[in-house]
């Protein structure tokens, strides 16, 4: 399958300008039938539905490390789609990567947080899995991790958990869609989820204060709260950064932690705090940085996630 590229040191700031690969099948077929050479950058896109799409960065270099990349809550009024988030700052490392777009942030402008949970018949989780996968095995890499901070790490616990082996490297993660507030108080991103992403949900509401409920999150299944989802066995490693002065840290991290514990996963949790202040933020530069690096050199000795 023919595909288009451009060299690394070509890519601008947002990774916007490599021409654009359509992806229309099973990602094991038309990915893993591109052609990538080191050093060299192309974008992947699926039209999902009209005029909504599924876009991805590909970075290929000379590493058996794949990082996949997720992004947190956009303002579209300030930011265009797709957004790949730290590409600049990834890109200063010897690694593969692939950053992923949130599809459904193209139903609306209005629409900021979405989690990567796609939509009534579409399981994007599992979808972007199957695109990682197929990535690794066209740039060779042999170690997936997948990282992101808020609602951009929510989508690399639950992502990863789906594939054996693999490392997620997050950063104030949300862990249960349901119980996430806005400053620790306010349901408005809730709010506009259901009413852009999932109208069904939103139909069967009664009242305004139906979103307050975390029952409406049920039809989603283990999609909305990587702490059910990790209350069961999962396969993968988790390197968790918190923020113990802003609300995530009760509301979700420690959430989390008793959840893998019950689910038998807590020795494969890796667990780093830090202090920034009561704001829920990403992490700044150095933060980032010093995680990522940690992230690196633990999984030299765990795991390969493909094996030949």
């Amino acid at each position: 399958m023919k595909s288009d590229y451009i060299s690394i040191d070509q890519l601008d700031p947002f990774g916007s300008n490599p021409p654009i690969t359509l992806v229309h099948s099973a990602p094991e077929d038309t990915i893993g039938a591109l052609s990538l050479p080191l050093d060299s950058a192309l974008r992947l896109r699926d039209e999902l539905l009209p005029e909504i799409f599924l876009d991805a960065l590909l970075v290929r270099k000379d590493s058996d490390v794949l990082i996949v990349g997720f992004h947190g809550a956009l303002n579209q009024e300030k930011t265009n789609l797709p957004r790949f988030e730290r590409l600049s700052t990834v890109l200063k490392y010897p690694v593969s990567s692939i950053f992923f777009g949130d599809p459904a942030l193209w139903k609306s402008r209005d629409l900021q947080l979405a989690w990567y949970t796609g939509w009534n018949g579409l399981d994007l989780q599992r979808v972007i899995a199957d695109w990682a996968l197929a990535a690794a095995k066209l740039v060779g890499a042999k170690k997936l991790v997948f990282t992101g901070s808020s609602g951009g790490g929510f989508a690399a616990l639950q992502i990863s958990a789906l594939i054996p082996n693999s490392y997620a490297l997050v950063f104030n993660a949300q862990t249960d869609i349901a119980n996430y507030r806005i400053n620790g108080t306010g349901f408005g991103a809730q709010r506009t989820f259901v009413n852009v992403v999932w109208p069904e949900i939103a139909a069967d509401f009664k009242h305004h204060s139906d979103i307050e409920s975390p029952a409406w999150a049920d039809i989603l299944g283990s999609r909305s709260s990587a702490v059910e989802r990790y209350a069961q066995p999962t396969a993968n490693h988790v390197f968790i950064v918190q923020n113990v002065e802003e609300f995530h840290f009760e509301d979700h991290f420690l959430p989390f932690l008793d959840a893998a514990k019950k689910g038998g996963n807590i020795s494969r949790v890796k667990m780093k705090t830090y202090l920034d202040g009561p704001v829920h933020a990403q992490p700044k530069a150095d933060e980032f940085i010093e995680a990522f690096e940690e992230a690196l050199h633990w999984i030299e000795g765990l795991p390969l996630t493909l094996l030949d």
